[in-house]
């Protein structure tokens, strides 16, 4: 009841004084980082639990706080204690959940871990909270502990059931493109030397059916691995591929 009075309050005096010079400029600042990525990780596993019961995410009302001290700095007049108590509460709780008699609040994650806009931390949780829990993200996607910790425990019968295709490509690469296709016993398609690059390139088939190219970047010396089409039959077609069918192009190595 206090939050709903607060923010009636709070947004009936930004709307008629400052709301349509402001809308365009903070909305997709302050929005789109954390509502896309952690706020859409917690809200998977927050449904499940608690749907059933009101509850209410900071990461959404995080963004009106923005608002409305931007909006006090250009010179809009709020009730000063309605402001710090909302601004206050959105800045220590991220989500709170309520029960008959009964309320339980979850405060701010300790650690907090970006890379280009993206939750990511490829030695431990990309958002922790102070009683252990916690997600694990590598660029953006969300995976678990085994990934990001101890890759190299992961077994071949894991990766090829993985279901999600850009989990799947991240367990390869953490678990080691060489030795996943030395493991499944990946058969030769093709392979050659590349003219103008000067460099030997392979193309492998696995088992199930993916398609891997194998080359290597002439000024750094280091050897990549890029899946590429499966009709795909030799590695000329590969690096037309990879080039979006264009034949104009030299191939850039990736590792």
């Amino acid at each position: 009841q206090l939050y709903s009075q607060l923010d009636s309050q709070l947004r009936s005096q930004l709307d008629s004084q400052l709301h349509s010079q402001l809308d365009s400029q903070l909305r997709s600042q302050l929005y789109s980082q954390l509502d896309s990525q952690l706020d859409s990780q917690l809200y998977s596993q927050l449904r499940s639990q608690l749907y059933s019961q009101p509850w209410y995410v900071g990461c959404w009302w995080r963004a009106w706080s923005g608002w409305y001290l931007g909006a006090k700095k250009l010179g809009v007049r709020f009730d000063n204690q309605a402001l710090d108590l909302f601004v206050d509460w959105n800045e220590m709780a991220s989500c709170w959940c309520a029960y008959e008699g009964l309320c339980v609040v979850s405060r701010n994650p300790v650690d907090v871990h970006w890379q280009d806009g993206e939750l990511h931390n490829d030695s431990g949780m990309s958002v922790r909270y102070a009683d252990g829990w916690g997600v694990y993200s590598l660029a953006g996607v969300a995976v678990d502990q085994q990934i990001v910790e101890s890759p190299e425990t992961q077994t071949i019968e894991q990766i090829q059931k993985e279901d999600n295709e850009e989990v799947k490509r991240i367990r390869i690469e953490r678990f080691g493109w060489e030795r996943y296709l030395r493991e499944v016993n990946a058969s030769v398609v093709d392979s050659r030397i590349n003219e103008i690059e000067g460099t030997h390139e392979g193309l492998f088939a696995t088992p199930d059916g993916m398609r891997a190219f194998v080359g290597r970047c002439r000024s750094t010396g280091r050897v990549y691995f890029l899946e590429v089409e499966p009709s795909i039959q030799t590695c000329e077609q590969a690096q037309v591929w990879m080039r979006g069918g264009r034949q104009d192009l030299t191939c850039i190595g990736a590792s």
